[in-house]
């Protein structure tokens, strides 16, 4: 299938309907289409066959300046950086790649998380935000990590993701 000039990589068990626009539909999207950048799109469960790291590193620019403006484009910065940890391969690496570039007010961004993280650790692009946030900040801003999952701890450790997750906080 072919979208706005990409090819999509199809998995062949999975089956999908709806198309979601990889930009979430708020003033960042507007101003992002107004600038002349084309909206690229994604199949749930399908990722367009694009140049992820080039393009999430400019999500990931756009977003944490839109989070450094402050006022209300910090708080939409915020409820796209949960909506993105979660969306797509590349707009989770967009939020992996911030974790990398924010400094003091990590704590802000990654606030949209807070009682997400198991259903976080369980998704295929939201665990790897989760064990970038465990290696790029500091433990003091993580520790809310491990109280969400305690009593979980043998579920973590044997799920798909989790174990991963497990194992980055031990390395930290």
């Amino acid at each position: 299938t072919v979208v706005n000039g990409s090819i999509l990589r199809h998995r062949p068990v999975q089956e999908c309907s709806r198309w979601i626009c990889m930009v979430p539909s708020n003033n960042f999207a507007q101003q992002y289409n107004q600038e002349g950048h084309g909206q690229q799109y994604y199949q749930e469960g399908h990722e367009l066959n694009v140049d992820t790291e080039g393009a999430a590193q400019e999500d990931a620019q756009r977003l944490l300046a839109m989070f450094k403006a402050g006022g209300e484009s910090r708080a939409e910065a915020i409820q796209t950086f949960e909506k993105w940890s979660f969306m797509s391969t590349r707009s989770s690496r967009a939020c992996q790649k911030i974790l990398e570039m924010v400094d003091e007010d990590a704590e802000m961004l990654i606030a949209g998380l807070r009682g997400q993280i198991r259903r976080a650790i369980n998704s295929k692009h939201a665990n790897y935000v989760v064990g970038k946030m465990i290696e790029a900040l500091h433990v003091e801003k993580t520790g809310f990590i491990i109280a969400e999952i305690r009593g979980a701890a043998r579920e973590v450790a044997l799920s798909q993701f989790g174990c991963r997750i497990l194992c980055r906080k031990l390395e930290h």
